[in-house]
């Protein structure tokens, strides 16, 4: 009978219980290494977004201090990772053309910030895409579009830009207080 089947699982729900293992890997090697196991816990609730593992008491203390809102996944915490990524392939780039004196860098450029994009949607992904993080993605890669393009671009535009692509993919968002801050 259908009952005795297992239910056929889709591709994307493949790939959410694949980047959710991928995700509890993460958190357990934060506890391998070393890390005290509440830091280990504020750890992973900063850059995994996974709070489930932080014990009352360190809420409170968050709570308490007004920096509650470090641990949850934010515009800031992706425009950081992004800064990173970027910033190492562009220096990596730089040594590159010191060293093998490569006169045209324009297309190595586009290629960074295409795989620093890919690598922030990645990360989007494996922290669950929170609404904040994907509002930020979605900013950052039209904003790195207009910077490939050698575009001027003026922020308000793409965050006009932005609110208009998440109005698309999700209508209710207007609703929601933090799309509107």
């Amino acid at each position: 009978s259908s009952a005795s089947k297992p239910h056929k699982l889709s591709r994307w729900q493949r790939t959410q219980l694949t980047l959710r293992q991928w995700q509890a890997q993460w958190g357990e090697r934060y506890r391998h290494i070393g890390i005290e196991e509440q830091a280990a816990a504020v750890v992973t609730a900063m850059t995994l977004g996974q709070r489930t593992q932080l014990s009352a008491t360190t809420r409170d203390w968050f709570s308490q201090s007004g920096a509650s809102h470090v641990l949850a996944l934010s515009g800031l915490h992706i425009g950081l990772f992004y800064m990173i990524i970027a910033l190492s392939f562009h220096c990596l780039l730089y040594y590159l053309q010191l060293r093998h004196d490569i006169r045209c860098m324009s297309a190595y450029y586009v290629c960074t910030q295409l795989v620093a994009l890919g690598i922030v949607w990645l990360y989007v992904l494996l922290v669950g895409m929170p609404s904040s993080a994907v509002r930020a993605a979605i900013m950052l890669t039209i904003g790195g579009t207009v910077y490939v393009m050698q575009r001027y671009h003026f922020t308000f535009n793409v965050i006009a830009v932005t609110a208009c692509v998440l109005l698309l993919i999700q209508p209710f968002a207007l609703w929601d207080v933090a799309c509107q801050l």
